[in-house]
Parts: structure tokens; sequence; C-alpha cells
């Protein structure tokens, strides 16, 4: 029980919030894109609805390892110039891209944050993390 804490203890509630309602707009968008694919809730679509269930759930996580790769990747202080209809469709673009991977990205940002806990023994000032 105490690695669930963890896990939701290393980000902050803000970010949780804002994660999960892109992924809650995310799976209604899926489910306004589906028409003409018969009823969602059967044993014929259970592999569709598992994929939504988890990548909605796994959401947070995911964007929380591409957060840390594009850090990772980029130098300090580097500042995108742009329109703002252009950022925002690259965003949303973005969005849909790690909704699609939230699964594996968040096995492993949930694998990271449980071996940097077990390391520390808590959560505190020395562990990265994004608000």
């Amino acid at each position: 029980m105490g690695y669930i804490k963890s896990i939701f203890k290393f980000y902050s509630i803000k970010y949780f919030l804002q994660s999960y309602a892109v992924s809650i707009f995310l799976c209604f968008l899926y489910f306004n894109g589906r028409s003409g694919r018969g009823v969602l809730v059967s044993v014929e679509n259970l592999p569709e609805l598992l994929f939504l269930i988890f990548s909605t759930l796994l959401y947070p996580f995911g964007k929380a390892t591409y957060l840390y790769l594009k850090d990772l990747f980029t130098p300090e202080g580097t500042v995108y110039i742009g329109y703002v209809v252009v950022v925002f469709i690259a965003k949303f673009i973005m969005a849909m891209i790690l909704y699609g991977l939230a699964i594996p990205l968040g096995i492993v940002n949930i694998l990271i944050i449980v071996l940097k806990y077990r390391k520390a023994k808590e959560v505190n000032d020395s562990i990265d993390w994004y608000e």
C-alpha cells in the first residue's frame, strides 16, 4: 500500500487534475469517433474497452515520462516561438499521441517511481518531479 501512496504523492494534485481532464476529453473524442463499430461494452470489444480504461488511468504517468525526456533532450531555457494556433494544434496532436502510448510510457514511469521510492525510502525534495 505504501507504493501506491508514493506513486500518487510523486506528482502534485494540480498536475493529476489537469492530466486526467485531458485524458477524459481524449476518451470522449474517441467515443465520438467510433460511430458504426458496434456496442463498446461487449466481449467482442473488450480489448478496446480495456485500452481506453488503462490509457485514461495511465495518461498522467505517460505524460510525465514525455516531459522528463523532453527536458532531458532540450537545453535549459529553450524558448519556442510560434503562432498560438500552431502551438495549440501541436500540443493537441502530442496529447493524442501520448494517449495512444500511455500504457507503455505509464508503466515505465511507475516502475521508475517505485525504484526511486525504494531507494530514497521517502518522497522528498531530492527526487525530481513535475508540478
